[in-house]
This record gives C-alpha cells, structure tokens and sequence, in this order.
C-alpha cells in the first residue's frame, strides 16, 4: 500500500514539475560526470557501409539514366529535329530529283516512327530516373 502512495505522488510531482525543473544544474551536471561546457552530439553512430554503398548503387544508376536520357533525346533530335543537321531536316530540303529525295518520300514515316518510338523510351527512362532519385532521397534521410 505504501508503494501505491508512493506512485501516486511521483505522478502527481511530475505532473506538476516544468522541463526547466526536470534539467540538472551546473552543480547536479557536476556530480553526474556531465561537462556542462560539452557539445550534445546526437550522430556519433558511424556510417552503415551497407547503407553508404546502397546509396553509390543508386547514385550511379542515376548517373547511367541522366546519361541514356540525354543520349537518347540527342538521338532523336538527330533524326527528326527542326535544326540544319537533322536528317529529316535534309530530306525535305532537298532537290526533287536527287536520291535523297527518294529516300525522303519513301522513308519519312519510318524516320518519324522511330522518333517517336525513342521518345517514348526517353520518357520511360525518365520515370525510372525519378524512382531512382525518390530511391536516394529516401535512403539520405535514413
């Protein structure tokens, strides 16, 4: 019973009590072993190697997409862009009695078909971009 009495005026004290009450003084600090002048360190735990080396996978997956992303869209600027250089760009520009006028009439479709088609990879490549780098977010808060 006295036991019971003894919980109840703890409570009842801790309860009452403010953080500021709860904290050790200089004095207290002293007698626990505590240096008042010592910085609190909350991430004195060393990296994880399996978790640092997680994290280089994902960001060298990253590196390798951003990569065939751009490869990719330059490819497909190559082939049916609006600029000088684009193949398409050449094949409507040319004389109307030339093999490459041949080629154009007979091949645009094509030309323009794989475009697409890299373009719709290029986007693919992009949504797992953006899954890799939630990825590696998400392991950077861990």
């Amino acid at each position: 019973m006295s036991d019971l009495r003894f919980n109840k005026k703890f409570f009842k004290i801790l309860g009452e009590a403010s953080v500021a009450d709860l904290e050790p003084t200089g004095n207290e600090q002293e007698d626990l072993g505590v240096d008042p002048n010592a910085e609190v360190g909350f991430d004195d735990v060393p990296d994880n190697p399996v978790a640092v080396a997680r994290g280089q996978e994902v960001a060298d997956t990253v590196g390798q997409l951003q990569q065939w992303i751009s490869e990719v869209e330059r490819f497909v600027n190559y082939l049916n862009g609006v600029e000088p250089g684009s193949v398409n760009y050449k094949l409507n520009n040319v004389d109307c009695d030339s093999i490459l006028a041949d080629v154009g009439r007979s091949e645009t479709k094509k030309i323009s078909r794989i475009a697409q088609d890299l373009s719709g990879f290029g986007e693919s490549l992009k949504q797992y971009l953006l899954s890799a780098q939630q990825k590696q977010a998400s392991a950077s808060q861990v």
